[in-house]
């Protein structure tokens, strides 16, 4: 440091204490407020879509066992096709649909 920088600093230190402003002070306040409602509903927000996703996951796997135990010609579809495999594809994407659609009106 140069002895110019040290008595800068000195005189920084030095300097009387100043009154805080209390419309500053009342707007970080309220920042630190907002900020905390915005954690609590993002937090809210994921346990709901994971509590969705879940659901989602046990209703594929529910229809994956109802197709895979069905009558060979129940649910015709090409061989290279795996029906249980696409029941258990479409059923959350339908599910994730259908909730976007409610939250999002």
């Amino acid at each position: 440091m140069m002895e110019g920088d040290i008595s800068q600093l000195v005189a920084l230190l030095r300097e009387e204490e100043r009154a805080c402003d209390e419309g500053f002070v009342a707007d970080v306040d309220w920042l630190i407020e907002l900020d905390a409602a915005f954690a609590t509903r993002r937090r809210s927000a994921i346990r709901r879509w994971a509590v969705d996703a879940g659901s989602a996951v046990a209703i594929a796997a529910i229809g994956y066992v109802i197709a895979d135990n069905a009558q060979p010609g129940a649910l015709a579809l090409p061989a290279m096709v795996s029906t249980p495999l696409l029941i258990a594809a479409l059923v959350p994407a339908f599910w994730i649909v259908t909730k976007a659609q409610s939250l999002a009106a």
